[in-house]
């Protein structure tokens, strides 16, 4: 944590480490939260709610009551936007599994999707599942914890990738056509055919 952070605290970009605790959650966050402000085990989100436009706070709202529905876990949730009437609703009591951080969005031209990996080190999560705002959970979710518990340590200290659900393989037929960005996995070489390293499972 200390190295991710090193270049950020250093620069003038250090208010993006800036995190700071939604109003009425601080019960909730004196629950999972220890004195030295790190939860063992959580879900983590991030989003952002622009102008007057509800749709991410409605679908990350899904996300939060299939946590609730489904999970023993809390679910930390990290909003780089603005406060929309939706997120006003979202209550301690209404979600006692919510923890709801606010953090400084990322300036353009950066991808809004960076966020992401803020949002993982912000939470400070010990076990951390993280989830976009279009997933949501479902029963037998929390055995994810288990696994990365076990497959995650100080010798293999990488975090476990989804595969994305395009194929990006050439010889695929299941939606890799007509999405330009994904020739550059043709592997044509300067004589122009295409010759691909040898693909592991999935």
């Amino acid at each position: 944590m200390s190295k991710a952070v090193a270049s950020l605290c250093s620069s003038s970009r250090a208010k993006l480490l800036e995190v700071w605790l939604g109003p009425g959650f601080e019960d909730n966050y004196a629950r999972y939260y220890d004195s030295g402000g790190w939860t063992d085990s959580a879900f983590v989100n991030y989003f952002a709610v622009t102008g007057d436009h509800p749709e991410f706070a409605n679908t990350t709202e899904e996300l939060i009551k299939s946590v609730h529905t489904f999970s023993s876990k809390p679910i930390v949730v990290v909003n780089f936007g603005h406060i929309s009437p939706v997120i006003v609703s979202w209550t301690a009591k209404r979600f006692p599994q919510l923890v709801l951080l606010n953090a400084h969005r990322l300036d353009a031209p950066i991808s809004f999707n960076f966020n992401k990996f803020r949002a993982m080190m912000l939470a400070n999560v010990r076990t951390g599942v993280q989830l976009d705002s279009d997933q949501f959970v479902y029963r037998g979710a929390d055995v994810l914890f288990d696994s990365t518990e076990r497959e995650v340590t100080k010798d293999y200290p990488y975090p476990i990738l989804p595969v994305h659900w395009l194929a990006r393989d050439p010889e695929g037929k299941d939606g890799y056509e007509g999405y330009e960005g994904y020739d550059a996995f043709r592997c044509q070489t300067e004589a122009g055919d295409v010759k691909c390293p040898k693909r592991t499972m999935r």
